[in-house]
């Protein structure tokens, strides 16, 4: 019985060759991908802090838009308030202008007010938006939960004061 291509040597030092450069190729990526990428908060309400913007392009697969390349925006939160198995772990949304409906709201979330120039708005997103505290509504959609900006609450410290405020009025 002959062997197949990659069980030869020769076969499988080229495989290996094309494997290690491919690596090469994706090791920025690779170093800089979050491990807890695949945590779905379950639907609800959380308060967040975004931690970093990721920004980066990709090419639409299919439909109408296949072979177009698009900018991405993928903020970044972690869950601050929430069940103790839930606080700490982050969640992100996945935004580009394939869908500029969803992008310009999310984005006017994050803001605090609609900025129609998409450059300036993640620029005012990456300066501005990075350590505020929002509540996120996670909603799931079949096999995906979508996440969506329903308040901006400013810097950590208000929501602190709040809490604060709560206690007080309770007493």
């Amino acid at each position: 019985m002959a062997k197949s291509k990659s069980n030869d040597k020769k076969g499988a030092k080229a495989d290996r060759k094309l494997f290690n450069d491919l690596c090469g190729k994706h090791q920025d990526t690779y170093a800089n991908a979050d491990a807890d990428t695949g945590f779905k908060a379950p639907p609800g309400e959380y308060v967040c802090v975004l931690k970093e913007v990721r920004t980066g392009s990709f090419t639409a697969k299919k439909g109408k838009q296949k072979g177009t390349q698009f900018p991405s925006v993928k903020p970044v939160f972690e869950i601050v308030e929430g069940e103790e198995d839930i606080a700490g772990r982050t969640i992100s949304m996945f935004l580009s202008p394939m869908i500029p409906g969803i992008l310009k709201s999310a984005l006017a979330g994050l803001l605090g007010d609609v900025e129609d120039d998409l450059q300036l708005a993640v620029q005012r997103l990456e300066e501005e938006a990075v350590d505020q505290m929002f509540t996120i509504q996670a909603v799931e959609k079949g096999e995906y939960t979508n996440y969506y900006v329903k308040d901006r609450l400013g810097e950590g410290q208000e929501v602190e004061d709040e809490e604060e405020e709560s206690e007080e009025e309770d007493d």
